[in-house]
């Protein structure tokens, strides 16, 4: 149904948004019995978003709903508080960090959508934009996220094929850089190793005129270089050199999260090279002697997984192989996690692992198969952004 060029939402469609943002305020903890909450239609243009449709809407509290609404009017002031754009793509990342993924996707989207439409300022909007991969990908098992991270990629591939000539490079390498990622995810390994190549070229070619973070540019690089790693099908001495200094980056700024996940991926890559060894479980140790500095549920639950299944393997520990296992799965289980896949048979999941040890009653969200865009449409995007026509 329209009302005033709006597509309005149907019931069926109110029930879905609400029940993806388990029954909140999509930006703070307002709920469902508290009263008052509205699906907010994060794009009116229609013919742009969908107008009715899930990707569009966005149940918030009246806090956050009614500001928007009101500053729709040229009379009204611009957003303010915590509803500005900058402050919302800050809160993305304060909830990505505690492992509230879907608040932050519905931040990260709206900054996007504020920073593009409101203020014009694409780099800042493509920033955003890129950001909802990082939210989605960790609960893509949950029903209606591949919808989002759909519309999500699209959306983001958009905003960074306008940005101008000149200011477009590491944009695309963090497009590029995600999407490899959300394709590894969903087993779409070809169409990531030639979105893990594209990429490579275009950070080699960045510099730090190239972001509205310029301080930040070692850190991007850093830890785009752990996505290399894990997606690409050759190991090459450049990417080990740079996945080497990447580790001592990610200390000298603090990253424990990106140390932490560098080092698990480091231990995959071992395994996968040389069987169970030592060396593997040392990695997965040394990171998680840090492990009250990893401010991500997710890198951290991955971690865990790794050391109690590398304890079963090789210790035989039994006792505390579980013990690993359990509390990995128990956090995946808290946040909706979707467990990621990895390439070697030597990781079986934590779902496979703690059935082996006689665990029957841990049920985790099982990794999606199908990608939400087709092949040709993701090939087109990736010689879009990229550049190039591997």
């Amino acid at each position: 149904m329209k009302t005033g060029g709006r597509v309005e939402f149907t019931p069926v469609m109110k029930a879905r948004a609400h029940a993806f943002y388990r029954d909140e305020c999509a930006i703070c903890e307002r709920t469902k019995r508290d009263g008052g909450l509205q699906v907010h239609h994060v794009c009116e243009n229609s013919d742009r978003t969908g107008g009715g449709s899930f990707s569009n809407a966005m149940p918030l509290c009246p806090n956050h709903h009614t500001p928007i609404e009101l500053s729709n009017h040229l009379t009204c002031p611009d957003l303010t508080g915590d509803m500005r754009p900058e402050q919302l793509g800050l809160s993305g990342l304060d909830y990505l960090q505690r492992g509230k993924y879907e608040k932050s996707y519905a931040c990260f989207r709206l900054a996007a959508y504020f920073f593009e439409v409101r203020q014009a300022r694409l780099s800042y909007a493509a920033d955003c934009a890129v950001g909802c991969f990082s939210a989605l990908r960790a609960i893509q098992g949950r029903r209606d996220a591949p919808i989002l991270l759909r519309d999500a990629i699209r959306n983001a591939a958009r905003v960074v094929a306008s940005l101008s000539q000149g200011n477009t490079i590491i944009w695309r390498a963090q497009f590029l850089r995600q999407l490899e990622l959300a394709l590894f995810d969903y087993g779409q390994f070809d169409l990531a190793v030639k979105c893990c190549n594209c990429a490579r070229e275009l950070f080699r070619a960045a510099t730090h005129h190239d972001t509205v973070h310029p301080e930040s540019i070692e850190l991007i690089k850093a830890n785009a270089s752990r996505a290399h790693l894990l997606v690409t099908d050759q190991v090459d001495d450049e990417l080990l050199s740079d996945f080497e200094a990447a580790k001592t980056t990610l200390m000298e700024y603090g990253d424990w999260r990106g140390y932490g996940t560098n080092l698990d991926v480091e231990s995959a890559i071992e395994c996968e090279r040389h069987g169970l060894t030592i060396k593997a479980r040392d990695l997965v140790e040394e990171a998680l002697h840090r492990r009250d500095r990893i401010n991500n549920p997710w890198a951290l639950g991955a971690l865990i997984y790794r050391q109690g299944e590398l304890r079963m393997k090789q210790d035989r520990c039994a006792n505390k192989a579980k013990e690993a296992l359990i509390e990995s799965a128990e956090i995946f289980q808290r946040h909706s996690i979707t467990p990621e896949p990895r390439r070697d048979r030597i990781d079986r999941g934590p779902g496979e692992a703690l059935r082996s040890l006689g665990i029957e009653d841990v049920a985790l969200i099982e990794p999606r198969k199908k990608f939400p865009i087709g092949r040709k449409e993701i090939g087109k995007l990736i010689c879009l952004i990229g550049g190039c026509n591997r």
